[in-house]
């Protein structure tokens, strides 16, 4: 059986400094793309899984390796979760959040 992924739509963001920015892509089939933002460092979409009808939310974060970077986009984050917070739709924030233990990481 062979697998076939349709990506309808690619939303990237800025080259920031040595990191290549975001990619984001979607296979159509599985799910519906209602709205795309990008954000500091941070690329949202949101709409429904195709097979459930659920409304899902996902943030992929790139945040940058200085703590006041890094603090500004979990600003952002919060900020944009609070104005969402009655929503139904299901949230995921993932990505590379650059948190580290030690400086020599």
């Amino acid at each position: 059986m062979k697998l076939k992924v349709v990506i309808e739509l690619v939303i990237g963001s800025l080259k920031v400094g040595a990191s290549g920015g975001i990619l984001q892509m979607w296979d159509v089939s599985k799910v519906e793309v209602w709205s795309t933002t990008s954000m500091d460092h941070v690329l949202i979409i949101q709409g429904p899984f195709v097979k459930s009808n659920r409304v899902f939310s996902i943030a992929n974060v790139y945040a940058l390796c200085d703590r006041g970077g890094r603090q500004q986009v979990w600003v952002s984050l919060s900020g944009l979760l609070a104005n969402n917070i009655n929503s139904d739709y299901a949230w995921c924030i993932t990505g590379d959040f650059n948190a580290i233990g030690y400086a020599n990481e």
